[in-house]
């Protein structure tokens, strides 16, 4: 299990929500995580009723919604799951091959990694097919020995890195936790299998299984669906000519390679994103936001391996350091550009407020407009006058200044009539 999330709101006491009421969404994806791995600012009402909402932020949700009007994987390629050998069916595998119903397989996602199937890592292996398979895929079988590409069907529980795929030249037989994706088109196959291959490792395919399948398989409806570029001759040239030397590097070394090569290999793959991403259509500000998705985590494959991550929200925080305090108040919410107009008292003018990104330490109660505020600001931006360069944190509320009209008419009738509102101070 990856997580569980909980989503509630405060109801009102008059039982009245507030329209295009704005809240703080932080995902964590372990149970013992100190640090959420995303943090967003959410409209509730774009939730909907279904209290079982994959809670995909919007940010997200409007790129797949304009990607999957392009068109699909499964609109270029068959998209379909490996054979199933089922327990104690180890008499259906050789290391050589004894007639002609062995075929040449690859086993389980060990030998897979992105962009390459290692075979020097384990001796060739060969399965009697379909002799006593559990599940044989006899429907696939004449697709199983046709050029393809591998991905993984079990995806990494704490890493938004879901896919890792490699093209198959030798039409091998997969077996266990994989699955396959065999292109349509057959008159320019090579090129072809570098563009899927490109695809299924690229940023976007992984954002989108992490944003679309909640599930610890990954599903083949989900693959299917997954949004794919239409490309022009160009990109179609300089990418497969790409994937075709990252995959010759990492053919040349072993599970361990030296690190120049994995420094090659890592620009080479990074020169593939780009171009999967343009091939997209991706504004600069879309690619920001998907690759932000990824800071922290390693992504798969030898020549990652120690490079180091850029992980902010790891990073060590400065505790018992000096601060500057200042007073603001939030008069407008933005939740789909994820932006707040704030007043913050000596920084802008009397009376007008300024559009800033909503800071990432700003927790759902200070969301609402009319909410007054206290925040942090480090001492060395004490001096700072443009408000949109301020790493605000440690947010504390102004008493009541959080509650509509509503519900401090409700907490003040409350308070005369001598309740304790626990989670208040008293006036």
């Amino acid at each position: 299990m990856e997580g569980l999330v909980l989503l509630g709101r405060k109801k009102a006491a008059t039982h009245k929500v507030p329209p295009n009421l704005a809240v703080r969404v932080r995902r964590f994806v372990k149970p013992d995580a100190t640090a959420p791995r995303d943090s967003y600012v959410e409209d509730l009402s774009s939730l909907g009723g279904n209290r079982h909402s994959e809670l995909t932020p919007l940010r997200f949700r409007r790129i797949w919604e304009r990607l999957r009007s392009a068109g699909s994987l499964g609109d270029v390629a068959l998209v379909f799951t490996a054979i199933q050998a089922g327990p104690g069916r180890e008499e259906s595998f050789s290391q050589t091959k004894k007639g002609s119903t062995w075929k040449p397989c690859i086993k389980g996602a060990a030998l897979l990694e992105p962009y390459a199937l290692r075979w020097g890592g384990s001796p060739q292996r060969y399965v009697d097919y379909p002799s006593n398979l559990r599940w044989p895929r006899l429907r696939w079988r004449s697709h199983f020995a046709r050029p393809k590409v591998i991905t993984n069907s079990s995806r990494a529980p704490a890493s938004p890195w879901r896919l890792y795929a490699a093209a198959d030249g030798r039409g091998c037989f997969p077996v266990g936790d994989l699955h396959c994706v065999a292109p349509r088109r057959d008159d320019d196959g090579s090129t072809e299998l570098a563009l899927l291959t490109a695809v299924l490792n690229s940023p976007v395919a992984n954002a989108w299984v992490d944003e679309t399948s909640r599930t610890r398989y990954i599903r083949l409806p989900c693959l299917r669906e997954l949004p794919y570029p239409a490309f022009h001759g160009q990109q179609r040239r300089s990418i497969h000519r790409l994937v075709r030397k990252i995959e010759a590097e990492k053919t040349s070394v072993g599970r361990k390679s030296a690190p120049a090569v994995a420094a090659r290999i890592r620009e080479l793959i990074r020169q593939v994103d780009a171009a999967v991403m343009d091939a997209y259509g991706l504004t600069s500000s879309e690619q920001r936001a998907l690759t932000a998705l990824f800071v922290g985590s390693p992504r798969p494959g030898m020549e990652w391996h120690g490079y180091p991550t850029d992980d902010a929200a790891s990073a060590p925080q400065e505790v018992g350091r000096r601060s500057w305090r200042v007073v603001g108040t939030v008069t407008e919410v933005d939740a789909a550009r994820q932006r707040v107009r704030v007043w913050i008292r000596g920084l802008t003018e009397d009376e007008q407020s300024v559009w800033v990104a909503a800071w990432p330490a700003m927790p759902g109660w200070a969301l609402r407009p009319g909410t007054w505020f206290q925040a942090d600001v480090p001492w060395a931006q004490r001096y700072q006058s443009d408000v949109s360069k301020l790493a605000l944190s440690n947010f504390r509320s102004l008493l009541f200044s959080h509650l509509s009209d509503d519900e401090l008419a409700h907490h003040v009738e409350q308070m005369m009539k001598g309740k304790k509102l626990g989670a208040t101070r008293p006036m």
